[in-house]
């Protein structure tokens, strides 16, 4: 990654429920600097079943950087993450 590069990704929310409703989420980084910052926070609303991909996109200010991207739930406090920039 080159620094200044915007990297896209994506995120996709599934309600896994019966019922219909509203997901609030938080999308935040803490990068390899120690440095965390909050990219996204929001809330979906979705049926009983579906699911909405989130485009999303990292600035990379140090080409060096790696940096843990964090998905959270924050209605429940499930988080899921990975790692950008990705090995090839």
């Amino acid at each position: 990654v080159a620094a200044a590069e915007l990297v896209p990704f994506s995120i996709t929310i599934q309600n896994t429920g019966n019922a219909s409703g509203t997901i609030p989420y938080k999308v935040y980084v803490k990068w390899s600097t120690g440095e965390q910052d909050v990219i996204d926070e929001n809330v979906v609303s979705l049926q009983a079943g579906a699911a909405q991909t989130i485009p999303e996109q990292l600035k990379f200010e140090v080409a060096t950087e790696t940096a843990d991207v964090y998905l959270e739930l924050t209605q429940t406090g499930q988080t899921s993450h990975f790692v950008l920039p990705r090995a090839q």
